[in-house]
């Protein structure tokens, strides 16, 4: 299904805010049919501007009126004859120029996936946490427990707060591993990405749990770090979340096709 118009619109004509820019960014690396659609609009833009600069450049280029000329060479004196208001001047028809539009589209759209080429490890996985974890998901029963006031924190980006509340309800209850989850996830965000890789491993490491990403987002991790050896570890990482059908299972399979 095609993404409203008004949507990509709202975008070029920066009417989002802060948080639906990134995600919409975001989408445009992560999802190539999405990014499709905002290329076309982007040209389909561009064109119609060109268009309309020709057509006007046209009409202040052409001949002026004999009544104009006229008046430039007061010398001829011709005589005075009944004046009419001067019918409107229409722009003639130019079929060249639909057909020049076309062409720049294809050619343009042909250009721009050449030149964009498949988004890589890297940029999936940047997009993947830009997108994923923007904002964390919050109860709407107005719950002050440690982990919704974390996640609040979060959502305010004040992540040394988030982090002190996270860790501290773990500690405390180290069955409450979704606290862990998101402590590793703050992490991540704040770009601390060995301690982002402990707090997951400890999560991947986790017996008993009906869900786990841990293995997940510890390959994640590393394709957003993407230093020497990181992008293999991932890969092999990955390929394991696909086999067991852990969480991730669907990104991991997908990212796999970019190695």
């Amino acid at each position: 299904m095609n993404e409203p118009f008004e949507y990509i619109e709202d975008y070029f004509e920066n009417r989002l805010g802060t948080a639906e820019k990134s995600r919409f960014e975001a989408r445009c690396v992560e999802d190539e049919a999405f990014a499709a659609q905002v290329a076309l609009y982007a040209l389909q833009r561009k064109a119609l501007r060109a268009a309309l600069v020709q057509q006007k450049t046209a009409a202040w280029t052409e001949p002026a009126h004999p009544a104009v000329q006229e008046r430039a060479h007061p010398a001829t004196v011709r005589p005075l004859e009944p004046r009419y208001p001067t019918p409107p001047r229409r722009l003639k028809p130019r079929p060249w120029l639909a057909w020049a539009v076309a062409a720049s589209l294809l050619l343009g759209a042909a250009g721009w996936w050449l030149f964009r080429g498949p988004a890589s490890p890297h940029q999936l996985a940047s997009a993947y946490i830009d997108k994923t974890y923007a904002r964390l998901s919050q109860t709407m029963d107005g719950s002050t427990d440690s982990l919704q006031q974390g996640i609040a924190a979060y959502n305010r980006q004040e992540y040394d707060k988030a982090l002190d509340l996270f860790e501290g309800l773990y500690k405390a209850h180290p069955e409450r591993t979704d606290a862990l989850r998101y402590e590793g996830i703050v992490y991540l965000r704040r770009k601390n990405y060995d301690k982002a890789l402990e707090t997951f491993s400890e999560l991947a490491h986790t017996n008993g749990l009906l869900s786990n990403p841990g293995l997940f987002l510890q390959a994640v991790t590393l394709l957003r770090r993407d230093a020497p050896g990181d992008k293999e570890r991932a890969k092999s990482m990955l390929n394991m979340v696909v086999q067991q059908q852990l969480d991730g299972a669907g990104e991991a399979a997908t990212w796999l096709k970019r190695f």
